[in-house]
């Protein structure tokens, strides 16, 4: 009875077989969510996690701030899972964040778009989250390593549109960056994590 509160679907390939004799699994959902969470926007698998984003959820106050929901398959396999193992929001989450909105993984990180984010006074000017899963589980884990803003961010920009990982390099879409003068000519910036972690992680190239 919920309207665009949504869903994702686990398609499990066969040990003998392809893709094509791929079957359903299950089909991951939020037993509290709302009309229009919009879940199973963005969707990414590392492993045995699937992170399923409902970048409209409203928590309190917060109208469309965000959420991720982490599921981890169970020992039985996917058909066994029910409920969410974790959920990630931001450490400081404000309405019209719109967290979520892009998703990337690889191993035990997961970085998450926020493109509605306030930076300073820039209404819009977004961000990217890194979470890293904790030694004790996901379970342990619902606020951000490191958040990922550009140093010369416009307001409306919108980084975190789209994120991409890969190793220790996080690549974030800023679509409606104005370069030059030119508004909503856009841009992606390069941050890469130092030997230090993620923690100290600083722009480093603005495409």
């Amino acid at each position: 009875g919920h309207p665009g509160q949504g869903a994702a679907y686990v398609f499990v390939k066969p040990s003998s077989g392809t893709w094509r004799d791929a079957r359903l699994a299950t089909i991951l959902s939020v037993g509290q969510g709302q009309a229009g969470d919009a879940f199973g926007l963005a969707v990414t698998v590392a492993g045995n996690t699937i992170a399923v984003a409902a970048p409209l959820v409203t928590s309190g106050s917060y109208n469309h701030e965000g959420a991720v929901y982490l599921f981890e398959k169970p020992p039985g396999g996917w058909s066994n899972i029910h409920h969410p193992t974790a959920r990630l929001s931001p450490s400081a989450p404000a309405a019209g964040d719109l967290f979520g909105s892009s998703l990337a993984s690889q191993s035990d990180t997961i970085v998450v778009g926020s493109p509605g984010h306030v930076v300073g006074q820039h209404y819009g000017q977004g961000a990217a989250y890194v979470f890293v899963r904790p030694q004790t589980g996901w379970a342990a884990r619902n606020t951000e390593d490191r958040e990922l803003t550009a140093t010369n961010g416009d307001a409306y920009a919108e980084l975190g549109y789209s994120v991409a990982l890969s190793g220790s390099k996080v690549v974030a879409g800023a679509p409606y960056d104005q370069i030059n003068g030119q508004p909503g000519q856009g841009s992606a910036y390069l941050f890469v994590k130092p030997s230090s972690g993620w923690q100290h992680a600083k722009e480093q190239a603005r495409f």
